[in-house]
């Protein structure tokens, strides 16, 4: 009897300590998985996240060289609005901007990489496949200055100025993984793409449009976005040099306006037609006009020119018509005065209704 009670207590032994290392197991991993989560959560959306850690085996978060599509991001002049606001004001509203934006860069399955002051970079295709890598990039970039509007909008009184991104977006190979120091390894990306990128960036200031592409991102865009090509720049190592777009914005009608009439000169680029017609609104991104001649469609290149009213400058613009309505037509600005842009800037932030 003894023998058999001790028998069926080391079963129930064996059984016990093999229960525990099951559960420790289990366990282990849960702990692990949910280390990996909250190591990957800053760069990559959530569903990007499950992803890796559901398929850690396939997924290569190494470094390697891969086909992406870049965007580089910067607030227009935020260095200088920022040394007039004192530090916790400047910490809360990049915040509300960041916040913002991050969420953007990951809705369209972004990863980000680099988030330094006002300053991000992010890139798709990367760490999973996505044949719309361009595309989606674009849609990051159209959407993020909407959303910058709306933060704008929000500190308007404190900044006395509103603040604009200017968005640099280039499709190409770079290196691609977690790099870095062992205690401080973070997705990044590097190379010419990246670098090409950034200076598209710093070019949207000199051709006054928000959103400027590379010849690589253009053509793997769609009917769905409205481009301009701007011209040729150069290249670190790239010979000859490559021509680059201006991403115009679908629907300018989100954006804040001011009423505007006065006469105006409209004409057909390329073909030298002038016709008169009569201003609607304004706002920092375009303006809608009365009296357009039916036969210039959506897509057609103009320049607008007017002068009087409440306008203290002349306007003097370039565009592309983005809608129609009978004869009445909204012009996206593709590159506006330099000397005109704070003008417009001032009678929409005075004007608009509230």
């Amino acid at each position: 009897m003894l023998t058999r009670n001790l028998g069926g207590l080391g079963t129930t032994m064996a059984g016990a300590a093999l229960l525990s290392m099951v559960l420790a197991s289990v366990f282990g991993k849960l702990g692990r998985a949910r280390r990996e989560r909250r190591r990957l959560a800053p760069f990559f959306p959530p569903e990007v996240v499950r992803e890796i850690v559901r398929r850690s085996d396939r997924v290569d978060l190494s470094p390697h060289r891969r086909l992406v599509t870049v965007l580089c991001s910067d607030l227009r002049g935020f260095t200088a609005l920022a040394e007039m606001l004192e530090p916790p004001a400047v910490a809360e509203m990049l915040c509300d901007y960041l916040t913002e934006v991050t969420r953007v860069v990951f809705q369209h399955g972004g990863t980000l990489v680099t988030c330094a002051g006002d300053a991000l970079v992010a890139v798709y295709n990367a760490p999973l496949e996505d044949p719309a890598h361009a595309r989606n990039a674009v849609r990051t970039a159209l959407e993020l200055q909407e959303r910058t509007l709306q933060v704008s909008a929000r500190w308007q009184t404190r900044l006395g100025a509103t603040i604009r991104p200017g968005i640099g977006i280039a499709t190409g190979e770079a290196v691609v993984g977690l790099m870095g120091p062992p205690a401080r390894l973070t997705y990044a990306a590097v190379g010419a793409t990246v670098d090409f990128g950034a200076r598209l960036q710093s070019l949207t200031r000199e051709y006054g449009v928000g959103i400027v592409v590379s010849e690589p991102t253009q053509r793997a865009l769609d009917r769905e976005f409205l481009t301009r090509h701007l011209g040729e720049v150069t290249s670190r190592g790239a010979t000859p040099p490559l021509a680059i777009h201006g991403v115009l914005p679908t629907d300018i009608r989100k954006q804040p306006r001011a009423a505007l009439e006065v006469a105006a000169t409209l004409v057909l680029l390329g073909a030298g037609q002038t016709c008169l017609v009569t201003t609607r609104d304004v706002s920092e991104g375009g303006m809608a006009l009365g009296g357009v001649p039916a036969a210039w469609p959506v897509g057609t290149r103009v320049e607008v020119r007017c002068e009087g009213g409440l306008l203290p400058l002349p306007l003097l613009a370039e565009g592309v018509i983005a809608w129609r309505r009978g004869d009445e037509a909204g012009i996206t600005f593709a590159a506006l005065d330099p000397e005109a842009a704070p003008t417009v800037a001032e009678y929409v932030s005075t004007r608009s209704p509230r």
